[in-house]
């Protein structure tokens, strides 16, 4: 959704103008979805940084959010992504990721060494405002690292049995749930998108359907079933197991 879409969008207005729960005090600073949101999108408008797509994902109550901006790349086919959390009741930490989408699916990878919280303590505003800036440029220093990583997973092969086999090991190790490791069994056996549509970083068609990088992609899909509660924790687990091995 674009950013003109978004602020139109009854549903997204009800979610950024929903009221904290607590009032702000001497060691407690609270910051309502909007002001994350906006302040978000004036220093990007600020360091010309062009907003690809937003996607806003709230609880129920609307009191906690998890926001991805995502950028253009040098990649036609992955774009840089920062995502920002905020909570109105206390639950959670300001936090701020960065890391990238894909774009024929949308799936989304957090960097494990890419990422930053602060407690809703006073001067968490100001921290915010240095950390945006900060997390942009950690994602830009960091594009063709990640882009790298991508490549890599590229390039090592794997059979339906071996992206089944790992996807067991990872149900086994916590990091996928009983309903995300049947999401990415149905994937492996019947894609729902066709990665072999993808290139390299040096703009070279490659077929992927039968490598590293498609069973990320599987896993990174079924992970969009993950509450916003613990959707960024649960993404950065996993992104970090799997890329562990890729230098």
């Amino acid at each position: 959704m674009t950013l003109a879409e978004l602020v139109k969008d009854q549903k997204s207005k009800a979610i950024l103008d929903a009221q904290p729960l607590f009032a702000n005090s001497k060691s407690y600073d609270s910051i309502g979805h909007r002001k994350v949101f906006e302040t978000c999108v004036t220093t990007f408008e600020k360091t010309c940084m062009p907003i690809r797509d937003i996607t806003l994902k709230a609880s129920k109550d609307n009191q906690i959010l998890v926001t991805d901006f995502v950028f253009d790349s040098y990649s036609g086919y992955h774009g840089m992504m920062l995502s920002f959390i905020s909570s109105l009741n206390k639950q959670k930490a300001l936090g701020v990721a960065a890391g990238a989408k894909t774009f024929i699916c949308q799936n989304g990878m957090i960097m494990g060494d890419m990422t930053g919280k602060r407690k809703h303590t006073t001067s968490v505003q100001g921290w915010m405002q240095d950390f945006i800036k900060y997390a942009a440029e950690q994602m830009y220093s960091q594009e063709s690292l990640i882009l790298r990583k991508f490549d890599a997973l590229k390039e090592q092969w794997m059979t339906k049995e071996e992206m089944a086999q790992l996807a067991g090991v990872m149900a086994y190790e916590g990091l996928l749930k009983p309903n995300q490791f049947g999401k990415v069994i149905s994937e492996i056996k019947t894609p729902s998108f066709n990665y072999s549509e993808d290139s390299d970083s040096q703009g070279f068609f490659v077929d992927n359907n039968d490598t590293k990088y498609s069973f990320f992609q599987h896993v990174t899909h079924a992970m969009k079933s993950e509450g916003v509660r613990t959707c960024q924790r649960s993404l950065k687990n996993s992104v970090d197991f799997l890329l562990q091995s890729v230098n």
